[in-house]
């Protein structure tokens, strides 16, 4: 059977635990319209359903049986779901040695797997060190804001200070019946801020 890619997006809820065959490397003959052994394509088990929830009919019984959802390692073919004879005969193919056309092919198209896993990854890379890069700038842009909010913050509280300090001295000499110049004012002022300081 030619391994057809499936839809992008699978609803089915796939069980990744319960089976030997999950995790499991296979591999697949791809056919063209004659039937005939063209290419080869490696996936991975990645999912099952038990027969009493898969809702699908073995071809050759017509009864009740279980599916493998197979993923394929070329995004172009997608996914498969199998039953378990394929299952078996697809582990099968992975130690037997392909015919030397299919084989060619075959290492053409890991070649071009492996170039197009290795340009997404540097262009995954890149993405995140821009990323890294910005977060850093963000990092340094807070902590130099925090930093002024910090002194902006500390400079009023030694206002205010100040200014309770002031108040209370007019306070204290006006119960003594001494008024304060603009002078004294002034000169307390001073005092204050070199002590705050």
């Amino acid at each position: 059977q030619e391994a057809e890619p499936a839809p992008v997006e699978d609803a089915t809820m796939w069980h990744e635990t319960g089976s030997e065959y999950i995790g499991k490397q296979v591999r697949r003959y791809v056919y063209d319209f004659r039937g005939t052994h063209v290419d080869a394509a490696d996936g991975k088990v990645v999912g099952w359903l038990p027969q009493e929830e898969s809702d699908y009919h073995a071809e050759d019984s017509g009864e009740p049986a279980p599916l493998w959802h197979i993923q394929y390692d070329d995004d172009a073919l997608g996914m498969e779901d199998l039953e378990e004879h394929e299952v078996k005969e697809a582990l099968d193919l992975m130690d037997q040695p392909l015919p030397p056309k299919v084989q060619v092919k075959f290492d053409k198209r890991i070649e071009k797997i492996t170039a197009k896993r290795a340009k997404t990854a540097e262009k995954q890379k890149q993405v995140e060190a821009k990323k890294a890069l910005q977060d850093q700038k963000k990092a340094e842009q807070d902590a130099k804001r925090k930093e002024k909010e910090q002194v902006k913050e500390h400079k009023a509280q030694e206002t205010a200070k100040r200014a309770t300090e002031l108040q209370k001295l007019r306070e204290d000499m006006a119960a003594k019946g001494k008024d304060i110049s603009e002078a004294d004012i002034e000169l307390q002022k001073k005092r204050l801020g070199e002590a705050a300081a």
